[in-house]
């Protein structure tokens, strides 16, 4: 392949994951009630393809030439004072951009100003103080020029004294019920038939911005003809309300939090998980796509064939390679790499809970570690398949990587840890070569780590090709820790020493000293690393190892709590354990955690731990 093949991390080109399906019947939902006002949702976690679906939305719209579509996102009004009066100004803004709307509804897309510099005006005077609402309306209008940007003010900003022409008593420029019915009004006569805002990442924002954006859309939505669309994931959203709103008379703060959304949010659509079939498809689609391009007729054709099988995905079937056999015939790198992608297919959806963003970064990451290993020269010693099989237990069973890497580091390279877990249970390893080369029978009474031959995602792991035991791992090591380094995601050394010695078992409270010694933002970096740790171990000894030094971490610096319990905004509910005692002092404190309990119950955890969380969530009530 000519060029480095790497993924952009942006709204798909091209419809891969088969959601165009989704965005029609959103559409056609908005489409049913057009003089309504609506809000949708679409939920899923980030990198889900929340922004794509919202692009086929958009298309799906295009010809409709009686509906307004603005694309509006959360990010650009970070920062503001009052996020919901800039939003406001935004969409009236985005609309009199287009001459037609604006010719047609000139006097109403004024009046719509003028009532935005006047709520502007408002709130700069309750942020000055009850000596600037004495001025009276005169003297406001005198001090204007001071308090708003001319250059963004309303149209006839030269007559300042005309915002408060209305401000007689009959028609209060800050009634919302007169902000909507001139929004309304504006509508009708620019012959907008229907406005839709399409919101995208409101999760990424801070909970200010983010209910901001959720206020102005209530202010709106009681009006007829718009609809807001929001992508968004849900548990983030509720956090920001749980921020904002922390507690509410007769409720805790996470039920307001759902009532909430669930009231502001008429009819919410979820993103369905990619499974391994799914995920198989799209890392071939992925890679069909980078090599030969979007316009080659043969991808087209496996790209239609692809969008056939995603309407049954729990149907084991697998895509003909046919329309492009030739092509990939002709091309070895490309056709080992096709072999690659099918094979990890299945530990790739396990490890990256079928997120299509996490895919692309991975696959990015190994083919971006490659060329770094080309460049130094050590294209023979580093290939890409073992590169890929080492780089999948790096992300997603990081105490498996370490131990093979701390085996791998010294000798000729090889891990024993490795070959156990890759031979076969009747395998008789005194006879059996690999690569010419005889392999050391397993000692009597060497035994596996438990936590590792018990965990089935390793065990699936294990049976990936190729066998990387007998290889010179070195060479690997060193373009991961390379890599590593120029992305600085490597852990500072005094961090891994601590996550280590959890890992092993081993109390942090034992090695106070060294954690005294961290700077505050170090004991962050540890409580987050060891809730990611959490997150990633599916085997319960590791599971409990992580929660055990989130527990002795907060007992030695309290601080730390709020970024343990924020790690649960995102834990899936499947990791839950009896490990969830250990962190028991978070419920008191903890929000999240004690959220992620109760949806743990609600989502049917087994009897065991049913009783326990509720014997949890008790303590604290008491």
């Amino acid at each position: 392949m000519k060029g480095l093949l790497v993924f952009p991390d942006d709204v798909a080109a091209v419809d891969l994951l088969h959601a165009e399906p989704l965005a029609r019947t959103i559409v056609e939902v908005m489409q049913a009630h057009p003089k309504h006002g609506l809000v949708l949702g679409i939920h899923g976690d980030w990198g889900a393809g929340k922004s794509t679906v919202l692009s086929l939305v958009e298309s799906g719209l295009a010809k409709q030439k009686s509906v307004a579509t603005l694309w509006f996102n959360g990010w650009e009004y970070e920062g503001f004072e009052d996020a919901k009066i800039a939003i406001l100004e935004g969409i009236v803004r985005h609309l009199q951009q287009n001459e037609k709307y604006f010719e047609k509804a000139k006097d109403h897309f004024h009046r719509l100003r003028k009532r935005i510099d006047y709520m502007k005006l408002a709130r700069a005077a309750v942020v000055g103080g009850a000596g600037m609402l004495a001025a009276g309306p005169v003297g406001l209008a005198l001090m204007l020029p001071t308090l708003l940007d001319p250059n963004k003010a309303g149209e006839n900003f030269d007559n300042a004294t005309g915002i408060f022409k209305d401000a007689d008593g009959k028609d209060d420029p800050l009634d919302l019920h007169g902000f909507r019915r001139d929004f309304l009004a504006m509508l009708e006569k620019a012959d907008i038939a229907q406005l839709v805002v399409l919101v995208d990442d409101l999760d990424r924002c801070l909970p200010k911005t983010a209910i901001g954006t959720l206020e102005a859309i209530r202010l709106l939505i009681s009006g007829e003809r718009t609809v807001f669309v929001l992508a968004c994931d849900r548990s983030m959203i509720e956090y920001a309300v749980r921020e904002h709103f922390p507690e509410h008379p007769g409720m805790k703060g996470d039920e307001y939090a759902r009532k909430y959304l669930d009231k502001l949010i008429q009819i919410p659509f979820v993103l369905p998980v990619l499974g391994p079939l799914e995920v198989g498809i799209y890392v071939q689609l992925l890679l069909l796509e980078g090599i030969f391009g979007s316009a080659d007729p043969g991808f087209i054709k496996v790209l239609e064939q692809a969008r056939e099988l995603s309407k049954r995905p729990w149907i084991d079937q697998q895509l003909d390679m046919a329309p492009i056999h030739d092509a990939l015939s002709k091309n070895e790198s490309a056709k080992e790499l096709h072999s690659l992608m099918l094979g990890i297919a299945p530990v790739l959806a396990a490890g990256t809970e079928g997120n299509p963003r996490q895919i692309k970064r991975f696959i990015n990451a190994v083919f971006v570690r490659r060329r770094a290993a080309e460049a130094r020269g050590l294209a023979e010693e580093v290939q890409i398949a073992p590169l890929m099989k080492l780089m999948l237990a790096e992300y997603f069973h990081r105490d498996l990587f370490d131990a093979i890497a701390s085996e791998s580091r010294d000798g000729d390279g090889n891990s024993k840890l490795a070959r156990q877990l890759e031979a076969p249970p009747a395998e008789d390893a005194a006879t059996k070569k690999r690569g010419g080369k005889t392999v050391e029978p397993v000692e009597k009474g060497e035994a596996v780590r438990s936590d590792f031959i018990n965990d089935p995602k390793i065990v699936k792991w294990a049976a990936l090709e190729p066998k990387i035991a007998d290889l010179d791992l070195r060479p690997y090591l060193f373009v991961i820790r390379d890599a590593r380094l120029v992305s600085a995601s490597n852990l500072p050394a005094e961090v891994a020493e601590l996550v280590g010695l959890v890992g092993q078992g081993k109390s942090l409270l034992a090695e106070k000293a060294k954690v005294q010694k961290l700077t505050p933002e170090l004991r962050g970096l540890l409580a987050s690393e060891l809730a990611t740790r959490l997150t990633t171990a599916t085997d319960a000894s590791r599971q409990s190892a992580s929660a055990k030094g989130m527990k002795d971490l907060i007992n030695l610096d309290p601080s730390v709590a709020g970024i343990v319990d924020r790690a649960f905004v995102s834990l899936p509910i499947s990791a839950i354990g009896t490990w969830i005692s250990d962190l028991s002092q978070l419920v008191e404190s903890g929000t999240n955690f004690r959220l992620w309990l109760q949806q743990a119950v609600e989502h049917g955890a087994n009897r065991q731990l049913a009783s326990l969380i509720q014997a949890l969530l008790s303590k604290r009530s008491n």
